[in-house]
């Protein structure tokens, strides 16, 4: 991990009710990885108690993220090492011969996991502010294929060598 790829439909810190997070992980294998964050700040007083639609549209080179039907954020570049160490750890590429593939690793079929996390490194242990107890409900799940397919279509975005900085975009 995260050498084959993550991403993240939705993530809720539980302290940032108005808030959710868009995130992919890339790069290289575990420590030598690479996320990209997006923030968004529900907007209308909503937060994330109330019903919302969490979407993500993944196609070759792009990923789009979507709260209600509205577009939050796009992510097209990312890239994908699969060397080691001698001791088996990830190294971040440094030239493009030890790039995979583009648009590796989201050039794969994924599993959908869905699940309610406290404490650990993100966001950090729980404190006086911390809402117990904690649920996740879920009303449907719902994955489609682009009708049609995706042919043979040249991807959207390109991988970047090196990685540029990370970006964290809040939109509202």
């Amino acid at each position: 991990w995260a050498a084959s790829g993550e991403i993240d439909v939705m993530e809720i810190v539980g302290e940032k009710p108005h808030q959710t997070l868009g995130t992919i992980h890339f790069g290289s294998t575990f420590p030598a990885r690479e996320l990209v964050t997006h923030v968004y700040d529900i907007p209308n007083g909503s937060t994330v108690a109330d019903w919302h639609v969490y979407s993500v549209e993944w196609e070759p080179g792009e990923i789009r993220w979507l709260l209600d039907g509205v577009l939050w954020a796009t992510q097209n570049f990312w890239w994908s090492c699969s060397k080691k160490t001698s001791e088996g750890a990830g190294v971040v590429a440094q030239n493009p011969v030890e790039v995979n593939p583009w648009p590796a690793p989201f050039d794969q079929p994924f599993y959908l996991i869905m699940n309610v996390a406290v404490g650990g490194n993100f966001p950090g242990h729980p404190n006086a502010d911390t809402q117990f107890p904690a649920e996740m409900v879920v009303d449907y799940v719902r994955v489609y294929d682009k009708v049609g397919g995706y042919g043979l279509v040249k991807p959207i975005g390109e991988g970047k060598l090196p990685f540029q900085k990370k970006t964290r975009v809040k939109k509202t």
